[in-house]
């Protein structure tokens, strides 16, 4: 026999059975013999609760039902892939019901006194919005639990709108580079009813093995993305263009491919050209943009860089000989002293 709670006594109360003499339990298990009958008390006392309300940052209806994971404290082997998947909560996860008169407060229990991480994720949607307010369970904020207490965690905003993620893959299995340095820019596109392109220039947000486009319109649309990085090669921008039907709460999944990874070259100089001359003996110029001399996508080697006055190098003002270049890394020269340095 299992006691069961329910409305909201059941996110704020815990409840066990007494048979006879025996302790307090989840469950019991009686036999009873023909015209017998025992009694059982069924105790219930007050349990912690975690409660808010979540609104769309868009400000638009949620669904009535959400979904709910809770996380203890970070595990040492705990990673991206198992944070999103909730493979590992505390308690059960559990639906719960927005109420109230906007449908939009929730209230998850019964708890136990401890520390937390929660994130709530709308019926269909596809990512978890952690507390307070990000959809990065890296930055979700730990709520501690004492007693019987119900902890109001206010008002946490969820992107609702649609998303597309974009993950590069290296066709040479090269380590990827952090994507933070990379030069993103994406438009969204599609045929008016009147026969007009309309076009929309949407931001992207870069981490380390990704790129995501978030909080956009709904409805049919061609994604074009242009991406860079010091450290592609070759030295070119990958391009995408992939057509989406895009859905509130929905995150669809694109790729690109990378040929391989290299390493850069940066000179610090006011003006002039550089000249790169790989081994091969093959030359590459670059003039100096704002003080620098950027050398983007320089395949792993050894090479001979020269600071010239000009594109013809008639009068060359630095050389550096032997100049080492490894893969996702990039080499920091200065004109004006004999310092080489390395950064990520």
């Amino acid at each position: 026999m299992t006691p069961v709670l329910s409305g909201a006594a059941a996110s704020t109360a815990a409840i066990s059975i007494v048979a006879g003499e025996g302790s307090a339990e989840k469950s019991v298990v009686l036999r009873l013999e023909e015209h017998e009958r025992k009694e059982v008390g069924v105790r219930v006392r007050p349990a912690a609760s975690l409660s808010g309300h979540l609104v769309c940052t868009d400000g638009g209806m949620l669904p009535r039902q959400a979904d709910a994971c809770l996380l203890g404290l970070p595990a040492g082997d705990e990673d991206d892939a198992a944070r999103d998947a909730c493979r590992h909560p505390v308690v059960p996860s559990v639906s719960v019901t927005l109420s109230g008169d906007r449908q939009d407060a929730f209230l998850v229990g019964p708890l136990t006194p401890g520390s937390f991480r929660l994130a709530l994720r709308p019926r269909g949607y596809t990512n978890w919005t952690w507390v307070l307010g990000t959809p990065d369970g890296a930055q979700a904020a730990v709520v501690q639990v004492n007693g019987n207490d119900n902890v109001e965690l206010g008002t946490i905003p969820v992107l609702c709108g649609p998303e597309v993620e974009v993950r590069p893959t290296v066709l040479s299995r090269d380590p990827l580079p952090d994507l933070t340095l990379a030069v993103v820019s994406a438009e969204l596109t599609r045929i008016s009813p009147e026969g007009k392109v309309e076009r929309r220039v949407v931001p992207a947000e870069r981490s380390g093995e990704r790129v995501v486009i978030r909080e956009l319109p709904e409805g049919e649309w061609t994604l074009s993305l242009s991406m860079s990085h010091p450290f592609f090669l070759p030295a070119l921008p990958v391009r995408l263009s992939v057509p989406f039907k895009l859905e509130r709460g929905v995150q669809v999944r694109a790729g690109v491919e990378i040929v391989s990874v290299g390493g850069a070259v940066l000179v610090d100089a006011p003006a002039g050209v550089a000249r790169l001359t790989d081994p091969d003996g093959v030359k590459r110029l670059e003039p100096a943009k704002d003080g620098r001399v950027a050398i983007d996508g320089v395949a792993p080697g050894a090479y001979r860089v020269e600071m010239c006055e000009d594109d013809a190098c008639a009068r060359v003002i630095r050389r550096w000989d032997g100049l080492r270049v490894v893969r996702g890394a990039k080499v920091v020269l200065a004109v004006s002293d004999d310092s080489t340095s390395r950064s990520n």
